[in-house]
């Protein structure tokens, strides 16, 4: 891989992990350290054929006319050698991880995992505590306006996760 490319595939995985939350990334270290554990590196040599078009001469040449020399037409003509282009093949030997593509399936999961248990959600993200928003309902749910950062019910959730817990409406002026 040429240097130039090599810069651009480090520059695109740390920009994309920039957008990913501190919580984010220690779940994935914390992944990422088993999964070696569990799938450790593997290299194997991989032999692939590539391509490039290369210019051939055709043994013809090409020539144009005479030249002009101090005004007066005459001379050597101009001639070049007719080129064609030609696909040739090459071997590329280069070492790769063979357990790479499952190793990586097992962080990615594991982090996805992880962070539902965790935060709730995919991406890690902590809820944000929301308190003290008065409500100008008639009826409210008790505790409606908190958000803590963590699900409070463990056994109650629906077929998504989501925690799912039976608050009975109470009359507005029951608060007071």
């Amino acid at each position: 891989m040429p240097g130039n490319a090599k810069l651009c595939l480090l520059s695109l995985v740390f920009f994309l992990n920039s957008c990913a939350t501190a919580e984010y990334r220690m779940v994935k270290g914390e992944c990422a350290r088993d999964a070696y554990q569990q799938i450790p590196y593997k290299e194997e040599i991989n032999i692939q054929t590539l391509f490039k078009t290369v210019q051939v001469p055709t043994g013809r040449m090409n020539c144009s006319g005479t030249t002009r020399k101090m005004g007066v037409f005459g001379g050597d003509p101009v001639c070049s050698m007719e080129m064609r282009s030609e696909r040739q093949s090459y071997q590329n030997v280069r070492k790769i991880d063979a357990n790479k593509g499952r190793r990586n399936q097992l962080i990615n999961s594991c982090t996805v995992s992880q962070c539902f248990a965790r935060y709730g959600n995919a991406r890690c993200e902590p809820k944000k505590a929301v308190q003290n928003i008065p409500s100008s309902k008639k009826y409210s749910i008790p505790n409606e306006d908190h958000i803590t950062p963590y699900p409070l019910c463990k056994d109650m959730k629906d077929d998504v996760g989501t925690c799912v817990e039976y608050r009975p409406l109470v009359p507005h002026w029951a608060d007071q």
